[in-house]
């Protein structure tokens, strides 16, 4: 079973991994490297602290087989396995005893801490995974609904009368019914089909699952964060190169002013 020391080194490894990642990010890519860059680096910070741990555990087993075994035997063996030794072995029983035992110093237990936190520590990840995969559900469920009673247009376009904010899912964007002004609605259609070209649906669920399971790395959730401004700002530029004006999209981004839930893109 896992020790304690054991838990805390590993847990404390990949944090320092993970900051020394964002580091690297913010002093050297963020707003300087292209975003597909950026992207790589934010998505690189939970994947290498996965490695975390497999390493470190492959690590030890090794040094255990490295490491000379010591055995603890009673006096009667020690007597039995002096008498069955080859003659060559000379053994030195005249040495002087010591005048009284010595008794060893005890060694903290924290075999109970230790379990509980190996348990702890997967079934939180655990729960969080099956709420999210609830969540995901839930969302993708009324996305169907909302494609089934609403107006489904050529391109995965969907208009419907529930749709608040602009918002893209899987394939499909979704649009309020009204609102939206003939140029306003193609800004925010090349917005959301920037973000669908760019795999930035699938990426997103990739690094809000990795955030669930490292639940106990607070700079996983800056990456997420991180990572959720450069896929905006990388569609953000997608929409700006294809000639719109910079003006008109300011002043749409202002208007459209809300974020929607971290599974969707708005």
């Amino acid at each position: 079973m896992m020790q304690l020391p054991f838990i805390i080194e590993t847990v404390g490894r990949m944090w320092v991994l993970s900051g020394v990642l964002l580091l690297i990010y913010t002093l050297l890519a963020r707003r300087k490297a292209d975003y597909r860059a950026c992207r790589r680096l934010l998505m690189a910070v939970p994947l290498c602290c996965l490695a975390v741990p497999v390493l470190q555990f492959a690590g030890g087993k090794l040094s255990e087989l490295r490491e000379p075994r010591h055995i603890e035997l009673t006096v009667a063996e020690a007597e039995e396995y002096i008498r069955r030794a080859p003659a060559r072995y000379v053994w030195q029983t005249d040495a002087p005893q010591p005048s009284r035992l010595i008794e060893a110093p005890q060694k903290t237990d924290y075999s109970s801490a230790a379990r509980v936190a190996a348990n702890a520590i997967p079934a939180v990840s655990g729960v969080l995974l099956a709420l999210m995969g609830l969540q995901l559900g839930f969302i993708s469920w009324r996305c169907r609904r909302m494609a089934r009673q609403g107006t489904l247009s050529e391109g995965g376009v969907v208009r419907s009368a529930k749709v608040d904010t602009p918002f893209s899912f899987g394939r499909r964007i979704f649009l309020p019914q009204a609102g939206l002004t003939a140029e306003g609605e193609r800004m925010v259609v090349m917005h959301e089909r920037a973000h669908i070209a760019l795999g930035h649906t699938a990426e997103s669920l990739l690094m809000e699952a990795l955030c669930r399971l490292l639940w106990f790395n607070p700079l996983m959730w800056m990456a997420r964060r991180e990572l959720r401004h450069v896929q905006e700002f990388e569609a953000d530029r997608r929409v700006l190169d294809a000639g719109t004006e910079v003006l008109a999209y300011q002043t749409l981004l202002l208007e459209k002013g809300r974020e929607g839930p971290a599974l969707l893109y708005t």
